[in-house]
């Protein structure tokens, strides 16, 4: 036994000092330099480019074969630069040839690979520096493996991979572009077949956007199985950071964690453990999910949350002018969190639960295809006070002056909603805007293909309710727009003193209104406003003004005699108010204006123009019957007495004209009808009113002269002095 031990040993050690002898002698006798032009030549022949080798070629033959290269280059295809396509600095390899050609385990020392430039173009004309289309084509997989003894590799085994000082350049020609990247570097653990091992990459890119520089870093542990031809992936952490003037605050960090994606190429691999966080300007995102890849097109659902951040101070870090609001307390608070998901054209946020500030929004929005962009939502806001969020009021205009100074002439977003393609709803608890309060606001949207459409729009204020219907039509040059919109049952009091804090008027309104326009501005809209409106109101009160009173004052002024009593709480009923009017051109025409007050009734006809906000309105108040009052006054010389009344300036402030000298020729009137009367012995009809009402008490009978209970036959010359009597005073009545 101890022989043979010691020929097996001697046997052995033969062997070494023979595979010794022998390396020695191929490193002696072969010169791997010997070949380099050779090998440049057949590579240029295969490639159709110029192929160089610059440095020495070192071949390795113990304790396994390798080699070491020196800087290499290929050149660009004809019709190109004639600047490299490819080069690298330095490359080391070696192979253990023993366990490849007995076992199929490949087993492979360290991989280095130093100051790669990879330079790719892209022509105008489609054309592109990286085809190799006359090569001869790669083997198949099937191919390679069936090359290889055994049919294919049993075992992988690499010492390591490590890459320095890579880069890649790519240049757009058509688009003017070229993007960048630079500091390749990439480093692995030992690789071996069913084992996990460490692997770490870096790299910076620059050109991806305007501006933009990124840096990406990874690391992940990875597992490859020859196998079973599985790659899977743990502890997955990667890092991109954004830098550049025009990101918010100037850089934007995003990291992304896996906990695992097993089966990498599979047809269907899973995801679990997605985390990512995105942090730009004072804002934090937080992102998770799990999911699964088909056919590498990912479905992941996971929760989404925005960290509560103060929006002034995202405005102040993304150096923004400060926002001036009428409550300096708000955007102070905004936060964020919902459940999202991503399958395929798809993508939603749902369960969203938003807070600004006192409110909270609630929903969902989804993407029913990124490819077309089109939106659905459906979300509830539970109260809001815009107000709050405007200018203050002394930032902003005075109202005789708001009309000149606001800005109507701004282009409308045509192209922006042309583009829209979302259908939604959107709900409000509580809305406060221009002090006016709404609840139960209901807005449902539809646009797609140039169409919009805002139907049904409905809101409860006031005691009454609003419902609308508002659309747009931008598929031509300009935007056209029709509205059909009414107010009913609409408590004035309360709507004044919010909108106004206008405490004198009441009433119960309704109106109507329903008109078209075109154009691509308001001010063009306005001018091409055209359209029909109607507002009536009834039990309507204006407190503050007895407008009898002041007729009685001046009557009693124009008279000489005593003033009546002012009343303890003056007021005047209107018992019905109601119009008609037809847009055109920007102006609003009042072709029907009717109210009754006690005693008068009063008409007219005005035009609103709303382009300068001017009013101008001719009415005319007429007594249609003698007006009685408590204190016991009856006014019969103002019956028939017609008043005109003048409205004219800002819509806002107007000035009110009337022409009290009507007032006097109406006294005159009744003065000289009086002394005809008496001339021509008629009867007043007034006076035989009041006689009537001054014997309530007394029969027909009693209340008739003998002379007035006897009929009377007349002649006809007297028929003819009684049409002449009447035609004098129709005459004076006019």
């Amino acid at each position: 036994m101890k022989t043979l031990m010691r020929w097996i040993a001697i046997l052995v050690g033969g062997l070494l000092l023979l595979s010794i002898g022998l390396s020695v002698l191929v490193m002696i006798i072969i010169d791997p330099n010997d070949y380099k032009d050779e090998i440049a030549a057949a590579v240029t022949e295969q490639t159709g480019r110029t192929f160089t080798i610059e440095g020495d070629l070192t071949l390795k033959t113990f304790p396994c074969c390798g080699i070491a290269l020196g800087p290499l280059a290929l050149g660009n295809p004809s019709g190109f630069p004639e600047s490299d396509f490819a080069s690298v600095e330095a490359a080391a390899v070696d192979v253990q040839l023993w366990p490849l050609l007995t076992r199929q385990e490949l087993r492979v020392g360290a991989i280095e690979l130093t100051g790669f430039n990879l330079q790719l173009i892209s022509r105008a004309d489609g054309s592109y520096n990286w085809d190799f289309g006359s090569v001869a084509a790669v083997p198949a997989e099937d191919e390679v493996e069936s090359a290889l003894p055994g049919g294919g590799l049993a075992a992988l085994d690499i010492a390591g991979i490590e890459i320095r000082k890579g880069r890649v350049s790519f240049l757009d020609e058509a688009a003017g572009e070229t993007i960048r990247i630079s500091a390749i570097n990439l480093t692995t653990g030992a690789i071996r077949t069913g084992q996990p091992f460490d692997l770490s990459a870096s790299l910076q890119a620059d050109g991806l956007a305007p501006g933009i520089t990124a840096q990406v870093s990874m690391t992940a542990q990875v597992t490859v199985d020859t196998e079973s031809q599985r790659v899977d992936l743990v502890d997955v952490s990667s890092e991109l950071e954004l830098q550049g003037d025009d990101l918010p605050g100037g850089s934007v960090s995003v990291m992304l964690g896996l906990d695992s994606i097993h089966d990498l190429g599979a047809k269907r691999v899973p995801l679990q453990g997605l985390a990512a966080t995105l942090q730009a300007a004072g804002i934090r995102v937080n992102i998770k999910g799990e999911g699964v890849l088909v056919d590498n097109n990912p479905e992941i659902a996971g929760t989404v949350s925005v960290a509560r951040f103060n929006p002034r101070e995202l405005l102040a870090t993304l150096g923004a002018a400060p926002l001036i609001t009428a409550d300096p307390e708000v955007l102070q608070r905004f936060e964020m969190r919902g459940n999202w998901s991503y399958a395929g054209d798809k993508a939603a946020v749902e369960n969203i639960v938003t807070t600004l500030d006192d409110s909270k929004i609630t929903g969902w929005v989804r993407v029913n295809s990124l490819k077309t962009q089109a939106l659905a939502f459906d979300l509830e806001l539970d109260n809001i006070d815009l107000d709050r969020y405007m200018a203050p009021a002394d930032e902003t205009a005075s109202n005789d002056t708001a009309a000149v100074n606001r800005d109507d002439s701004l282009d409308l977003p045509v192209e922006d909603l042309r583009a829209l393609n979302m259908q939604g709803r959107i709900g409000i608890g509580q809305l406060k805007f221009a002090d006016a309060r709404l609840n139960d606001v209901r807005i449902n949207l539809k646009a797609k293909n140039g169409l919009i459409r805002l139907n049904p729009l409905t809101a409860v204020l006031y005691d009454g309710g609003y419902s609308g219907d508002i659309r747009l039509d931008v598929r031509g040059a300009k935007l056209a727009l029709s509205v059909d919109e009414n107010l009913s049952g609409v408590q004035l009091a309360t709507l004044l003193v919010d909108l106004r804090d206008q405490h004198n008027l009441s009433g119960t309104a309704n109106v109507s209104f329903t008109g078209t326009a075109s154009g691509d501005s308001v001010n063009e809209l306005l001018a091409n406003l055209s359209g029909n409106a109607a507002l009536d109101l009834q039990d309507g009160i204006y407190q503050g003004t007895d407008i009898w009173y002041e007729i009685r004052k001046t009557r009693a002024k124009l008279k000489n005699k005593e003033l009546p009593v002012p009343p303890e709480n003056p007021q005047t009923e209107i018992s019905q108010f109601s119009g008609t009017a037809r847009f055109a051109d920007g102006v609003l025409n009042n072709d029907y204006f009717a109210a009754q007050i006690p005693f008068i009734r009063l008409s007219g006809l005005g035009n609103v123009n709303l382009l300068d906000s001017t009013i101008d309105y001719r009415l005319e108040a007429r007594v249609v019957e003698t007006p009685r009052f408590d204190d016991g006054e009856v006014l019969k010389d103002l019956k028939g007495l017609v008043l005109p009344i003048t409205l004219k300036g800002n819509m806002d402030a107007p000035t009110v004209g009337v022409d009290l000298t009507a007032i006097a020729v109406s006294i005159g009137q009744n003065k000289l009808r009086d002394r005809l009367r008496k001339k021509l012995g008629i009867e007043d009809p007034e006076a035989e009113d009041e006689a009537g009402q001054d014997s309530a008490g007394q029969t027909a009978t009693e209340s008739q002269s003998p002379t007035e209970s006897q009929p009377q036959k007349e002649q006809p010359q007297d028929d003819l002095k009684e049409q002449l009597k009447r035609s004098l005073f129709d005459l004076l009545d006019r």
